[in-house]
């Protein structure tokens, strides 16, 4: 395995994640790219639609993620991990598995929260969304 690609959600920050991706690089001498998907378009900054303090907050939260990434990823480079982030836009799970493929990575590592089933039906979960599409193995780590 050359690669693993680690889902991240950077608001629900969890230490766990990094410590299995980290073992795993480790013991498959692997890359670890680092991702996280802010839930708009990817172009949404360079318009100029809608009232300025939206961007102006949009932006700011973009900066501060794009920020915690970098410093993770030299954080996991300072390991011994070759690490490398990558912050983007858009439907969330559809991202992360075209960039899955994209990078040729050889398994996706996500965090799962547990729902209960209504919450799943209404809302559906991420985690096994992603399972569900994709085309190398998934490893979901219990949050909670």
């Amino acid at each position: 395995m050359k690669s693993i690609l680690l889902a991240l959600d950077v608001e629900n920050f969890n230490e766990k994640l990094v410590s299995i991706s980290l073992d795993l690089c480790r013991q498959y001498d692997a890359k670890l790219w680092i991702i996280h998907v802010a839930p708009f378009p990817s172009d949404y900054l360079g318009k100029k639609d809608g009232p300025e303090y939206i961007r102006l907050t949009v932006a700011e939260e973009l900066e501060h993620e794009y920020s915690f990434l970098q410093s993770l990823s030299e954080r996991i480079s300072g390991e011994k991990v070759e690490a490398e982030a990558l912050l983007t836009g858009g439907e969330i799970v559809a991202t992360i598995i075209e960039q899955a493929a994209k990078l040729d990575v050889g398994m996706i590592i996500t965090g799962v929260n547990r729902h209960g089933f209504i919450a799943n039906a209404l809302g559906g979960n991420t985690a096994l969304e992603i399972i569900k599409r994709s085309k190398v193995p998934v490893m979901s780590i219990p949050l909670r």
